[in-house]
């Protein structure tokens, strides 16, 4: 059974091996500088994807859905926000399963370095094409930390439902600027 923390206030790490920081997106950046844009097909999977934060009922959360469709389960969860995040695939690029279970485990530690609240998630595909993958429900995950994990982690992106902000992709921050209707975060 997995083990989650739930419970634990939302506050910065004390530091350590597990902390990500910026220098290592520094160094992230120097060993992959170019992040292209994902395809027109690659974005519509990303929109029609069902991503589950795997409460004790799971909860659905749908690209486009508006705030007040999660509020409840927030205030419920007691936070502000909640992000979907996986470390598995790097850039939609299929990994083996040694090395997603390796990178997504960096992604757990990084998340209990920070003392973040999550539970289980995963993102699947509605036409069952593809094998759904596991990833984390972040609660008040900070927009820069975010940030970092996209980059460090080589993911095109994350999903963001906040209480005054609907569902909504938070795209990789190399060409987020270029995303229709992207505005971050927040």
């Amino acid at each position: 059974m997995a083990s989650y923390n739930t419970s634990r206030p939302n506050a910065p790490p004390a530091g350590g091996p597990a902390r990500i920081r910026a220098d290592d997106r520094d160094l992230d950046r120097a060993r992959h500088p170019a992040v292209a844009r994902p395809s027109a097909g690659t974005v519509s999977a990303y929109e029609t994807t069902r991503y589950f934060a795997q409460a004790a009922e799971p909860v659905l959360l749908r690209i486009g859905d508006g705030p007040q469709q999660l509020r409840e389960w927030l205030e419920k969860m007691n936070a502000q926000s909640a992000t979907i995040m996986t470390a598995w695939n790097p850039l939609g690029e299929e990994t083996p399963v040694a090395e997603n279970d390796r990178t997504q485990a960096q992604l757990l530690s990084s998340v209990r370095a920070y003392h973040l609240r999550w539970l289980p998630a995963t993102g699947e595909d509605p036409a069952g094409v593809w094998q759904p993958e596991p990833g984390f429900c972040v609660f008040d995950l900070p927009e820069e930390v975010l940030d970092q994990w996209l980059v460090i982690f080589r993911q095109n992106a994350a999903v963001r439902v906040a209480r005054e902000r609907g569902c909504h992709l938070v795209w990789h921050p190399s060409f987020r600027s270029e995303m229709p209707g992207s505005k971050g975060a927040a």
